[in-house]
């Protein structure tokens, strides 16, 4: 098995699932994270990435703890642990923050049993 883990999929698959389960339209949920309709579908449609200020827009508007992004199906093939350690790496490359938002995102994001 393949150690690669593709967060964007995983990530955007969980939006709209989560957004899903709380049966909020596209249109409801970026009313309630002040982005537009558009930008939600192309997070769900898993064209763009979705920025950590859009991201905790929409963990706020789900009310989800932020690790809930990042769970796969309990059928799914990718290992949780690999999921996190994917997630440290890509936040330990995130050019476009300053350090003390990083520094939040990471502890804002982070599972509760991975926090370091």
């Amino acid at each position: 098995m393949s150690d690669i883990v593709d967060i964007k999929s995983i990530l955007n698959a969980n939006i709209k699932k989560l957004r899903k389960e709380r049966h909020l339209s596209q249109e409801k949920l970026a009313e309630l994270t002040d982005l537009n309709t558009q930008t939600i579908s192309s997070f769900e449609r898993n064209l763009v990435w979705p920025t950590a200020d859009s991201l905790n827009k929409i963990i706020k508007a789900l009310n989800i703890k932020p690790y809930e992004l990042l769970i796969t199906d309990k059928d799914s093939m990718i290992p949780r642990e690999n999921v996190i350690n994917e997630v440290q790496k890509l936040l330990n490359n995130i050019g476009d923050m300053n350090d003390s938002d990083k520094t939040d995102f990471k502890k804002h994001f982070s599972h509760p049993n991975h926090r370091k």
